[in-house]
C-alpha cells in the first residue's frame, strides 16, 4: 500500500537488511519507504530526510560513494530546517557525510564536516561522549592523510583520553585502531620510542579481543615491520614480520594480497642481510601474488621486481637483471610521479647493470636520467645534495668509459666539490672521485697528475682501512659493498699509471696489494685477478723474465676464457701479449698462431680497419720478417700503413715512423740478399 504505516514497515524491513547485510534487500525496501513517504509527506519532511540518511547508509557499505553523498546531502538539507541544534541525528548526518566525502578524496568538505560533527556531539553529550571520540578519531585520520600530523596526533590523543574514561584498562577495537594510527604518525615523525609504544599496544589490545590469531593482529605486526625497518632495527622488524605472515597464511591464505605485502617486506630484511637466495624467493613470492591480486602493471609487482633485479646483478645474472630493473621501471614510471625518487634510484640500479655489461650508452641514458630527476627534487638538506652529487659521479662514470674524457672531468670534479661541502675530507665518496679523476688523467696521458689524484684517493683508503696488508676477514665483511672494490681499483690505476711512467718497483707492489684484494673480494678465478695477471706478465716480459711472463699469462688467457670465451677483446688483449713473449722466445710458430688468433677476434669486434687491428698486423710483419719472409712483411706493413693513413695519421707519427723503419731495414735486407725491392 501507499499508507505511512506500509512506509514504516518497509523502513523496518530495510534496518533487518542491513544488519544482515543484505544491502540489495535493504535497497528496495527504504527506496519503497522513501516513495510513500514522499507521496504521504512531501520533498521536505523529517521521515524523508530518515529514508534518505538509511539510503545512504547502504550505498556506504556497498561501496557507492557518490549516491551515498547524494542521499546524505539530501537529508542534511532536510535535517537542518527541521531538526534541533540538540538532536544527534544532526551530527550523524555530519558525521557520515564526513566519511563519504574523506572516501572521495573531498577532505576540506570531510573535515569541515567532522568538525560539524564534534561541535554538535560536543553540545549534546558532552566533551567525553563516544560520539565525540569517534569524530575526533576521523578528523585525525583525515588530518593524517593531509601530512598534519602534529594535529593529528592532538586528535587522535584526545580521542583516546575520552575513550580511556569510560573503557579504563579494558581497551576497545576502536582504541586500539587509534593507536595504531598514532603509531604510523609517530613512525613517518621517526619517533622510534613513540611508535613501537604504541603499535605494541594495539597489537595487546586487539590479542585480548580476538584472541591470538586474528587479521587485526596480523595487519599491526605487518605495520610494526614496516617501521623496524625503515629504523633499521632489522632483528625485530624480521621477528614481526615473520609472525604477521605465519597468521596471515592460515587466516588469509598463502596467496592472498596480505601474505604478498609480508612477504616483500621480509625479503626486504633479507637482502639487506645479503641473504639473497631466500630474499629472491620471498620477492617472487610477493610477485606473483601481487599479479594474480592486482595485475601485472601494479606498483607492487614493479617494486618486487627491482629486488629482484638487484638480486640478480648481485649474483651475476645480468641479463635477468636488466629485464627485471627495465620491467621495475616501467611500473614505476606508469604509477608514479616522473620525478619521484624511486624512479631515479631504479635508473642508478639499471645503469650500473648497463655498465657491468660495458653498455655506456645505455647507461649514459640512465644516470642522465636519474640526474635529471635529483637536480629536479633538490633541496638544501645534506642528503639531497649527496644524492645529486652521487649521479653525477656515476653519470661521469659511464661517459669516461664511453671515452667521452671531457665531460667525465667536469662532472666528477662537480661531483668532489659538493661531497667535499657536505662530507668529511676522508670520506670514502671522496676517495673515489679522486680515483675517477685519476683515471681520466691516466687515459689523458698526464701520468703526473694521475698519479697525484690517485695518490689522494690511496691515502683517504689507507686513513679508513689501514696502511698494512688487506685483512681477509675484514674484507669479507663487506664483500658486497663497494669499499674495498674501490680501493682495489684504485691501487690497479696508480700501479698503472707508476707502471707506464717505468716506475716498475712501486707498480709490482701496487698491483699485488689490489690482487690480494680482488682475490678475497671475487675470488681467485675472477676477472679482476686476470686484468692484473696480464700487466704482470707485461712487466716481466719487458724485463726479460719471458719464462714467468708465459705463466701470467696462461693463468690470465684461462680465467678470461672460462669467463668470457674465445672471442672477446680482452682474450684478444692476452693473446696479443703472448705473442710478443713468443717472439722474444724466438717461438715464431707459436707467435704467429697468437697473433691470428688475436687478429680473427679483433677484426671482429673492432672492424678490419680498426686501430686495434693495425697493431696485431704490424707485429704479424715483423714475425714473418723474423722468419725472413719479407715479402709477407712487407704486406702486413703496407696493410698496417693503409689502415694509419684512413685514420688521418701522418708520416710524422710515432707509429706510422716505426712501420716505414721496419719497411726500410726489410728492403735493406732484401737488397742484401740480392732480392727484389718490393718497395
Amino acid at each position: 500500500g501507499n499508507d505511512l504505516k506500509s512506509s514504516t514497515i518497509m523502513h523496518e524491513m530495510g534496518k533487518i537488511y542491513c544488519e544482515e547485510e543484505l544491502w540489495d534487500h535493504a535497497e528496495r525496501a527504504f527506496n519503497e519507504s522513501l516513495r510513500i513517504r514522499i507521496v504521504q509527506l512531501g520533498q521536505d519532511s523529517g521521515e524523508v530526510a530518515e529514508s534518505m540518511f538509511s539510503l545512504g547508509f547502504v550505498y556506504t557499505s556497498r561501496g557507492d560513494d557518490l549516491k551515498a553523498q547524494k542521499h546524505y546531502e539530501g537529508s542534511l538539507r532536510i535535517y537542518k530546517t527541521k531538526l534541533a541544534k540538540s538532536d544527534p541525528r544532526l551530527g550523524d548526518n555530519f558525521s557520515s557525510l564526513g566519511n563519504v566525502h574523506h572516501s572521495l578524496g573531498n577532505r576540506d568538505k570531510a573535515l569541515f564536516c567532522h568538525n560539524q560533527a564534534i561541535i554538535l556531539y560536543t553540545g549534546i553529550f558532552g566533551k567525553h561522549d563516544e560520539k565525540v571520540a569517534l569524530s575526533l578519531a576521523c578528523k585525525g585520520d583525515i588530518l593524517r592523510t593531509n601530512e598534519r600530523y602534529v594535529d593529528a596526533l592532538s586528535c587522535f590523543t584526545e580521542c583516546l583520553d575520552i575513550r580511556k574514561s569510560y573503557e579504563g584498562s579494558m581497551l576497545s577495537k576502536e582504541s586500539a585502531d587509534v593507536l595504531c594510527q598514532m603509531g604510523l604518525i609517530y613512525s613517518t615523525l621517526k619517533d622510534n620510542a613513540n611508535a613501537a609504544s604504541c603499535l605494541s599496544s594495539a597489537v595487546t589490545t586487539y590479542k585480548q579481543i580476538f584472541g591470538a590469531k586474528h587479521v587485526k593482529v596480523a595487519d599491526v605486526l605487518y605495520i610494526m615491520a614496516d617501521h623496524f625497518v625503515k629504523v633499521d632495527e632489522l632483528e625485530r622488524g624480521y621477528s614481526c614480520v615473520k609472525e604477521a605472515l605465519a597468521l596471515q597464511e592460515e587466516l588469509l591464505g598463502k596467496t592472498s594480497a596480505e601474505a604478498g605485502y609480508s612477504q616483500y617486506c621480509m625479503g626486504t630484511i633479507l637482502f639487506a642481510w645479503n641473504e639473497f637466495e631466500e630474499a629472491s624467493k620471498c620477492f617472487a613470492i610477493a610477485r606473483e601474488s601481487h599479479i594474480q591480486k592486482r595485475g601485472a602493471t601494479h606498483i607492487s609487482v614493479a617494486k618486487s621486481n627491482f629486488y629482484l633485479g638487484c638480486i640478480c646483478e648481485k649474483v651475476g645474472d645480468l641479463e635477468s637483471a636488466v629485464q627485471y630493473l627495465q620491467d621495475s621501471l616501467a611500473g614505476k614510471r606508469e604509477h608514479l610521479e616522473k620525478n619521484d625518487p624511486e624512479i631515479a634510484e631504479n635508473l642508478t640500479r639499471l645503469g650500473h647493470v648497463y655498465c657491468e655489461r660495458s653498455e655506456w650508452d645505455s647507461a649514459v641514458d640512465c644516470f642522465s636520467d636519474c640526474l635529471k630527476i635529483r637536480e629536479a627534487i633538490r633541496d638544501t638538506g645534506t642528503s639531497s645534495q649527496i644524492l645529486v652529487a652521487d649521479a653525477l659521479f656515476d653519470l661521469g662514470t659511464a661517459l669516461n668509459k664511453a671515452l667521452d674524457t671531457k665531460r667525465s672531468m667536469q662532472l666528477f670534479t662537480d661531483a668532489l666539490k659538493e661531497y667535499l661541502r657536505h662530507l668529511d675530507q676522508h670520506h670514502l665518496k671522496v676517495a673515489k672521485c679522486h680515483s675517477r679523476i685519476g683515471e681520466v688523467y691516466e687515459k689523458e696521458n698526464e701520468l703526473t697528475k694521475a698519479i697525484s689524484s690517485l695518490q689522494k684517493a690511496a691515502s683517504i683508503y689507507e686513513h679508513n682501512f689501514g696502511a698494512g696488508e688487506p685483512r681477509e676477514k675484514e674484507v669479507k665483511a663487506l664483500k658486497y659493498g663497494y669499499d674495498y672494490a674501490g680501493q682495489a681499483e684504485t691501487l690497479f690505476h696508480l700501479a698503472t699509471a707508476h707502471d707506464r711512467q717505468g716506475d716498475e718497483a712501486p707498480a709490482l707492489k701496487l698491483y699485488r696489494k689490489a690482487m690480494k684484494l680482488y682475490k678475497i673480494l671475487f675470488g681467485r678465478d675472477s676477472l679482476h685477478v686476470a686484468k692484473i695477471l696480464n700487466r704482470l706478465a707485461n712487466m716481466k716480459g719487458r724485463a726479460g723474465s719471458v719464462d714467468k711472463a708465459m705463466v701470467l699469462f696462461d693463468e690470465s688467457l684461462r680465467i678470461r676464457m672460462l669467463h668470457l670465451g674465445n672471442n672477446h677483446e680482452d682474450v684478444a688483449e692476452t693473446l696479443f701479449g703472448m705473442g710478443i713473449v713468443f717472439e722474444k722466445r724466438r717461438d715464431y710458430g707459436a707467435a704467429m698462431k697468437a697473433y691470428s688468433d688475436c687478429l680473427r677476434i679483433r677484426s671482429s669486434k673492432f672492424g678490419s680497419d680498426s686501430m686495434e687491428v693495425a697493431q696485431v698486423v704490424v707485429n704479424i710483419g715483423v714475425v714473418r720478417g723474423n722468419k725472413g719472409d719479407f715479402a709477407g712483411a712487407l704486406k702486413s706493413w703496407n696493410k698496417a700503413l693503409a689502415i694509419y693513413r684512413k685514420h688521418g695519421l701522418s708520416d710524422d707519427d710515432v707509429l706510422v715512423a716505426t712501420v716505414l723503419g721496419h719497411k726500410n731495414l726489410a728492403n735493406s735486407l732484401i737488397e742484401n740478399r740480392g732480392g727484389r725491392n718490393h718497395r
